[in-house]
């Protein structure tokens, strides 16, 4: 008993579960659901009945259901035959379909032939009959036909039931085979001869095994219904003989998916069309034919054959009738077989019913087929979708209730706000509390149920929100538009006139235009953070729709007054023209760069001065298509900058558009101008400071098809601008047509000039150079001098590494006269590279001295003078006085040199030496000028005018004498000074001495009786001397005082030379150096242009 009714619960659990959570959803959910106001199941009593009645009509369905499952009194029940080992039969049964899916691989349509007892379907096949197979496995036409026998079809044994469906288990899709359709056989003499009862059965029997084979292969299985054996029938041949060859196939074909019941009652009808031609004939049939027994069987068969139609339509209207909740199959074709007395191939009734078949469509079998399968689980699904739909309502409830509870919370935060003064400006406060207003109306807007019950709540919190924003949010708007058409802001005048233009359109003065304003608030009130923007952006989006359908603000016209005034101080062609620029920043327009026009080559040959790369040039809007692109524009953007003018202005008539239309384009023409001629003076010619490669260059830009000369060509089109013409009436152009009909002898008056273009006039002189051709183009002139000018460089280059002089050459001089016939805007771009020749030559020339000192001064400057005294001051070597007279006399090496190699460049009369004023540059460096003026300064010191040999007189006297000392002498080879405190008598001295050397003594004798002396011997003695003393300079420059110190003790001397320039000392001597600084005859750098 317990096991029973555990048995029954868990059958209904499915019911139970879904009461239960109904329930559930009553009793605790029941109070919060309202319409329109009134709650049905705020009562205990209300939700007590409701869940009542539920639970009665849960228990009612599982009454009936449990009701309906029990068998009924009296019913037999259905045999079932369980057999635990395979019978023969099945095993052949099996081995015979695994032989043919072997043999076909499965890839045959196939086709089931059945047909009740004493139908032989073994002449349809073109086969011999074999009543007592199970099962027999052909092919025709490309198909695959199963041939099941008759005993399993009628099943009066429980094996043979059991054959049958083993037999639909492996004939089922799951296993491979394609099941095309059926094909039904009847036996005509069979059903023409049969009793009532017979009839009946065939019927019944056929039925069943239908309805198993559509609730197998799916509702709407083809059937293609063939009546065998016609032949036997009274006078069918005989008549048939009557009718032409091609109407002696007898078949009716039906609509696929068709009502099975709708065929047949009209089948009748349709098999008699089929004879209806034999009535006409039938009196001639009857006089023609002798043998009376034929003629007995052609007059008797029509009525037999209608009395056939209604027995097969009987026959068919049991077998195949549709009901409601029975799975059928498709009848498609009715087809009459007579077979021939010799059988050798399959009946012609069989190929066609089996190439004419068809099953419906896709969507009306998977109807069909889904329908059957709903209908036996109809209980389950009505359970499955009441869980769904309780769950569904389960879970808006629990929505709802979430987002009521969040309201009430909100609701709370706001009254609790309220108790404590309300924020007057827009900050933290302020944008919490229009959060909590937005959430409120964010929370209620959202519908509950389909029907909306809640508009009264959901238009209460929209408008509660809409009055905050209003109160909050629009009075900091205004407030910041006020604050910004302030004087005191400082603001621009552009800001000025996009703040007024806001502020005017809160006003409704100007149309609304959300997005800008939007943006502008955004950018001065939402740079709080990222997380406050969002938020503040959302409120004001609200607000901006509700200023979209609410009516204007009132506008402070004083503010509005003052703005207009000051934006009246610029000009208005300034201002239009300025707007119009920033609206036409979003144009497409290629930008004219080198690399546009050049493309890779240009990057090799061009650079620009301010090193920004050359893929950038002159903006698109000043080039020729940006010079159209701006005409085509200027008119209606001027209309509508014009009109806008008038609204934010408050002018009361519109300007008139001609006047600024050409202020504009003459600010146009500035700037397309000013553009233009910043690219020329930008450009320059790349690796100026790359010398080994610029001839190479050169000569590419010296080519006919030269780069540059593509480059201007392709700017001279951007810069030959033609004026807009002027649109013409009909009465100008009638005017033109008869001064071009009247002969030229005729036409009196000068005619108009058309104004050149202010840009094309500009840039004038590069088209005219462009355009020159006689007698000879100016750019193949200055093509000749670039590539003169290359190939002069690199000799200079080739000069310099092989030691040798390039001999001058006037290729700098034509280039340069080339280039002053050159337009102003391209003479910077040639005159580099003068300059650079120029400056290359001037290096070639430092180079050529620089060896030529290398050569013919250093080596002796170094042999002789190098490391010794008085050139090297701490040395105890001496310069021989014959190489010194070689080296610094006027016929010396450095004179000679001098002579050879600058002649008059020098200006020797300027301190420090430097060239002349008419040589053009610096072709001397400064270490050997230096140099040469010091050497000159050497000869002037020791050598008289004219002499070749160094040689200098001097006087020395007394002037003072310490009292320490007795007695001072002064004795060079044979001449001598003394001095005791008495007279002062002057001795005379002369450089060099004796040949062989001179010795210079100078001793004192103090009071104590010492003597000290001083010593210095050879020919420089008197340098050595001097360079041991202490001197003083006077007013006369050839007069000096000479101190020498003797321990502590003094004596002063006066030094008279001949000559103001004779050397006191070798200081002028050490500073002279053989080899020269900063000259490098290996090199030439270029450094103006790296």
């Amino acid at each position: 008993m317990l096991l029973r009714v555990l048995k029954t619960l868990l059958r209904a659990s499915p019911w139970l579960l879904g009461l239960i959570l109904t329930m559930y959803l009553i009793v605790i959910h029941g109070p919060r659901l309202a319409i329109d106001g009134h709650a049905p199941l705020a009562g205990t009593g209300a939700r007590a009945l409701l869940c009542a009645v539920l639970a009665a009509l849960v228990l009612g369905v599982v009454w009936f259901r449990r009701r309906g499952n029990k068998p009924v009194e009296g019913q037999p029940a259905s045999p079932q035959v369980i057999l635990d080992e395979s019978s023969e039969r099945e095993l052949a049964l099996r081995e015979r379909l695994g032989a043919w899916r072997r043999r076909t691989a499965g890839q045959l349509p196939g086709f089931l032939l059945i047909g009740p007892a004493g139908v032989d379907k073994g002449p349809l096949l073109g086969l011999p009959a074999n009543a007592e197979e199970d099962l027999r496995c052909s092919s025709v036409g490309g198909f695959a036909l199963f041939d099941i026998g008759a005993n399993l079809i009628n099943q009066r044994q429980p094996q043979e039931a059991r054959l049958w469906r083993r037999l639909l288990d492996d004939l089922d899709p799951s296993t491979g085979l394609h099941l095309r359709g059926l094909i039904l056989v009847l036996s005509a003499a069979r059903l023409h001869s049969a009793a009532p009862q017979e009839l009946d059965q065939i019927a019944l029997t056929l039925r069943a095994r239908l309805e198993e084979l559509a609730n197998r292969f799916g509702k709407g299985l083809t059937v293609q219904l063939i009546v065998s054996d016609c032949e036997q029938l009274p006078g069918y041949t005989e008549s048939l003989a009557w009718l032409a060859a091609d109407r002696r196939e007898f078949s009716l074909e039906f609509a696929p998916a068709s009502a099975n019941r709708q065929l047949l009652d009209g089948l009748e009808q349709r098999m008699g069309a089929l004879v209806e031609g034999l009535d006409s004939s039938e009196l001639e049939r009857l006089q023609r034919e002798p043998d009376v027994q034929v003629r007995a069987r052609l007059f008797g068969f029509m009525p037999m054959w209608r009395g056939f139609a209604g027995t097969l339509q009987g026959v068919l209207n049991t077998a195949l009738a549709q009901e409601r909740g029975i799975a059928q199959v498709a009848l498609q074709s009715v087809r009459f077989s007579a077979h021939p007395a010799a059988l050798e191939a399959p009946a012609p009734a069989l190929l066609r019913a089996l190439q004419t078949c068809r099953r419906p469509g896709r969507l009306r079998v998977f109807l069909r087929q889904g329908g059957a399968w709903v209908r036996p689980r109809a209980h389950c699904l009505v359970l499955l979708i009441s869980l769904l739909a309780a769950v569904l309502l389960l879970n808006m409830y629990r929505e709802q209730d979430r987002r009521l509870e969040q309201v009430d919370q909100l609701v709370a935060a706001v009254q609790q706000a309220t108790q404590h003064q309300l924020p007057a400006t827009l900050g933290a406060g302020a944008l919490l509390r229009l959060d909590r207003f937005a959430g409120i109306a964010r929370l209620l807007s959202q519908r509950w149920t389909p029907w909306g019950t809640d508009r009264q709540l959901r238009r209460l919190s929209g408008e509660l929100y809409a009055r905050e924003l209003q109160q909050v949010l629009l009075v900091d708007v205004m407030q910041r538009l006020q604050d910004s058409l302030r004087p005191q802001a400082m603001t621009g005048d552009e800001a000025l006139r996009q703040n007024l233009a806001l502020y005017l359109m809160l006003g409704g003065e100007t149309g609304m235009d959300t997005s800008a304003m939007r943006d502008w608030y955004m950018g001065v009130a939402g740079g709080q953070g990222e997380v406050q923007r969002l938020r503040l952006e959302s409120h004001m989006q609200r607000l901006l729709a509700l200023l979209a359908k609410s009516g204007p603000q009132p506008l402070d016209r004083s503010l509005i007054e003052q703005a207009r005034q000051r934006l009246a101080a610029q000009p208005l062609a300034q201002r239009l023209y300025q707007q119009l620029l920033e609206r036409m920043q979003g144009q497409s327009l290629a930008e004219f760069s080198i690399t546009s026009v050049l493309g890779a080559e240009g990057l090799l040959l061009f650079a620009r001065r301010s090193g920004e790369s050359l893929v950038e040039g002159v903006p698109g809007l000043y080039t020729l298509e940006g010079y159209r692109r701006f005409e085509t524009l200027l008119k209606p953007l001027l209309a509508f900058a014009l009109a806008q003018e008038r609204s934010v202005m408050g002018r009361s008539d519109m300007l008139a558009s001609a006047p600024v239309e050409r202020e504009i384009l003459a600010l146009y023409h500035q700037d397309y101008i000013a553009h233009w001629d910043v690219f020329f003076d930008d450009l320059q010619i790349a690796g100026l400071d790359q010398h080994e490669h610029l001839p190479r260059r050169l000569m590419q830009l010296a080519r006919a098809d030269s780069p540059l000369l593509v480059l201007l060509r392709e700017v001279a089109r951007h810069t030959e601008l033609a004026p807009a013409l002027v649109p013409e009436g009909w009465l100008e152009q009638a005017q033109k047509q008869a001064q071009r009909l009247q002969p030229a002898s005729e036409i009196t008056g000068a005619q108009p000039e058309v104004a050149a273009h202010p840009v094309a006039l500009h840039f004038q002189p590069l088209h005219r150079w462009l355009g020159a051709s006689a007698p000879e183009s100016p750019a193949r002139a200055l093509h000749a001098a670039v590539k003169g000018a290359a190939l002069l460089m690199q000799a200079n280059q080739k000069a310099v590494s092989l030691k040798v002089a390039v001999p001058p050459s006037e290729v700098l001089q034509r280039l340069n006269e080339e280039i002053e016939q050159l337009p102003g805007l391209l003479q910077p771009v040639y005159m580099d590279i003068a300059q650079l020749g120029q400056q290359q030559v001037q290096q070639q020339a430092r180079a050529s001295l620089a060896n030529a000192w290398s050569s013919e001064v250093a080596p002796l400057c170094e042999r002789a003078l190098s490391g010794r005294y008085p050139f090297a001051g701490a040395s105890a070597s001496d310069v021989s006085l014959d190489d010194f007279n070689r080296m610094f006399a006027a016929d010396g090496a450095v004179q000679g040199f001098i002579e050879q190699h600058l002649g008059a460049q020098l200006d020797t009369v300027s301190r420090p030496w430097r060239l002349n004023q008419n040589d053009a540059g610096e072709t001397l460096d400064a270490s050997l000028l230096q140099t040469l003026e010091q050497v000159a300064q050497v000869r002037e010191g020791f050598f008289s005018p004219g002499q070749a040999q160094a040689h200098f007189e001097f006087e020395l006297s007394p002037l003072t004498m310490s009292a320490g000392i007795a007695s001072f002498t002064l004795s060079v080879d044979d001449r001598r000074l003394d001095y005791r405190h008495g007279p002062l008598r002057a001795a005379t001295f002369e450089f060099p001495g004796k040949a062989l050397g001179t010795e210079l003594r100078a001793s004192v004798t103090l009071l104590d009786g010492r003597t000290l002396t001083r010593r210095a011997e050879g020919a420089w003695a008197w340098l050595r001397l001097l360079d041991g003393i202490q001197q003083v300079p006077t007013a006369d420059p050839r007069v000096r005082h000479l101190i020498l110190d003797f321990e502590g003790e003094e004596v002063r001397l006066q030094l008279r030379a001949e000559r103001s320039a004779m050397p006191f000392n070798g200081e002028i001597l050490s500073r002279i150096r053989c080899q020269l600084t900063g000259i490098s005859a290996e090199a030439i750098q270029y450094s103006e242009f790296s």
